[in-house]
């Protein structure tokens, strides 16, 4: 549960922080790169995260662990939509780098329900 609330509250944290094209980060707080690949990192760590869930603990604490991979999908998914409202993504920039590193991500875990 520590994992995931500190997923979350970077997540929140970061939100309107993340250097992007045109706001007041852009330069010296780093690029939108910078930014892309912070949340490549943070989604990998939720990757990880999501597989511990999966086997930790017992068939008692079967519906724990449901709503905490529950709200750990919804946290993935704000990190996704945290990424596709940067300005400085494009189709380009999407198809090729952060498609193939969440790919990269997903098949590497070697998880079926990741």
């Amino acid at each position: 549960m520590r994992g995931l609330f500190i997923r979350y509250y970077l997540n929140k944290l970061c939100r309107d922080k993340l250097p992007d094209t045109g706001n007041q980060y852009e330069g010296s707080g780093g690029t939108v790169d910078d930014s892309i690949d912070f949340l490549l990192a943070n989604l990998g760590e939720m990757n990880r995260l999501w597989i511990r869930i999966q086997y930790t603990g017992g068939v008692r604490d079967k519906k724990r662990r449901e709503k905490e991979r529950n709200d750990l999908r919804v946290t993935v998914g704000e990190n996704i939509v945290r990424l596709s409202n940067l300005e400085g993504m494009n189709l380009s920039v999407y198809k090729e780098t952060v498609l193939p590193k969440i790919l990269e991500t997903i098949t590497s875990s070697n998880d079926l329900i990741a």
